[in-house]
C-alpha cells in the first residue's frame, strides 16, 4: 500500500477527502436517508472558518512534538494541549488538522465556538465526526450505513452510546487488513463548549480510545485549563494521556518564534529604513535590534 508524507505526517492510500462543510444537518448515506446530525460549521476547515496557519519555521518544537506522537505506537491515545488564552491552542490545532488533511490521513475535527449554535455544544460531536470519517474511508461509509440503518435513534441517545455504535464498534469490525492507522481526531476549544455535562461525556467516552480493534485511535484536544477539564482529564488511566502545557514552553523558544513573526510581518510592511530602525533600534532588521523588541 503506498504512502504519502506531508509535513511529517504519513497516511496509507485510499483515503478520501472531506470537503468540510454539508448543506443540510442531515446525511444520506448510500441509499439510507438517515436523520444523521451534523454540525457543518465543526470541522477545521468549514467554509466559515478563516485558515489561520502558523507561520512557516514558528512552533516547530510543539509541531514536531504532536507529528511525533501521532504516529508512536504507544498508550498514550490523547494528547491534551492547553494554555491560557491567547497562547496559540487553535492556530496549532488546525495547523495539525490541515496537515493530516492534506496527507490523507483518516481524520476528522470538531472544533467549538461559544455561543455558535451547534459548535457551542456537544450533542453533534460523536455523529458529525462519524460523518466525517465515513466520507475519508469505503468500508467505515457501509459499516456506518448499516448501523443506522438497523438504528435511526441512535443520535437520540447519550454520547457513549453513539461513540460506541457510530465509532468504536464500527472500526473494531473492519478488516485488520484495510483498516488506515491511526484514527485521527482534533477536538479545538472544549472549554468553550457550553455544557460541563457535555464536556464529562466527551472526556468519558474518550477513556475507551483503545477499544479499536486494529486502529490505533489519536485524538487531540486542546483547550483552556479549566477546572471541569482538568477533572476530567485526570480521570484518564495512567500513561493514556500526553500533555504539552503552552505556557511551559521554554522562554528562549517563545522569543525565537516571536522574532520570526517580527520579521516577517515588518518586513510584509514595507517599511522605508527609517520607520524600520526605530521600529527595531537598528537599520534593516539586525539581530540585535529584534531581540531589544522581542525581549520589551
Amino acid at each position: 500500500m503506498a504512502t504519502q508524507q506531508i509535513s511529517g505526517i504519513t497516511a496509507t492510500d485510499g483515503a478520501r477527502v472531506f470537503a468540510g462543510t454539508n448543506t443540510t444537518n442531515n446525511i444520506h448515506i448510500g441509499n439510507v436517508s438517515s436523520t444523521l446530525p451534523f454540525a457543518e460549521n465543526a470541522p477545521f476547515n468549514a467554509y466559515s472558518r478563516a485558515d489561520d496557519l502558523c507561520l512557516p519555521q514558528t512552533r516547530e518544537h510543539v509541531l514536531d512534538s504532536i507529528r511525533a506522537w501521532i504516529h508512536r505506537n504507544d498508550k498514550k491515545n490523547i494528547l491534551w494541549l492547553t494554555g491560557w488564552a491567547g497562547a496559540g491552542k487553535s492556530t496549532i490545532a488546525r495547523t495539525i488538522a490541515r496537515e493530516a488533511y492534506d496527507a490523507g490521513l483518516w481524520t476528522a475535527s470538531f472544533f467549538f465556538v461559544k455561543n455558535g449554535g451547534d459548535v457551542g455544544h456537544g450533542r453533534l460531536l460523536v455523529s458529525t465526526i462519524a460523518q466525517q470519517l465515513a466520507s475519508r474511508q469505503a468500508n467505515f461509509r457501509s459499516l456506518l450505513q448499516e448501523a443506522v440503518a438497523q438504528d435511526k435513534g441512535i443520535v437520540y441517545r447519550m454520547l457513549n452510546d453513539q461513540w460506541k455504535e457510530l465509532v468504536t464498534d464500527l472500526i473494531a469490525r473492519m478488516d485488520h487488513t484495510s483498516t488506515p492507522s491511526p484514527v485521527f481526531i482534533v477536538i479545538d476549544a472544549l472549554d468553550e463548549c457550553e455544557s460541563k455535562s457535555d464536556v464529562q461525556q466527551i472526556l468519558r467516552i474518550l477513556t475507551r480510545a483503545s477499544e479499536l480493534g486494529a486502529a490505533r485511535l489519536r485524538v487531540l484536544i486542546a483547550g483552556r485549563p479549566e477546572l471541569h477539564i482538568r477533572f476530567g482529564i485526570a480521570q484518564f488511566a495512567d500513561g493514556s494521556c500526553h500533555e504539552i502545557i503552552l505556557h511551559n514552553v521554554p522562554e528562549d523558544t517563545v522569543n525565537g518564534d516571536i522574532e520570526i513573526l517580527f520579521r516577517q510581518s515588518l518586513v510584509a510592511h514595507d517599511f522605508d529604513n527609517a520607520t524600520f530602525a526605530k521600529l527595531v533600534h537598528k537599520s534593516w532588521a539586525s539581530s540585535r535590534g529584534l531581540i531589544s523588541l522581542v525581549d520589551s
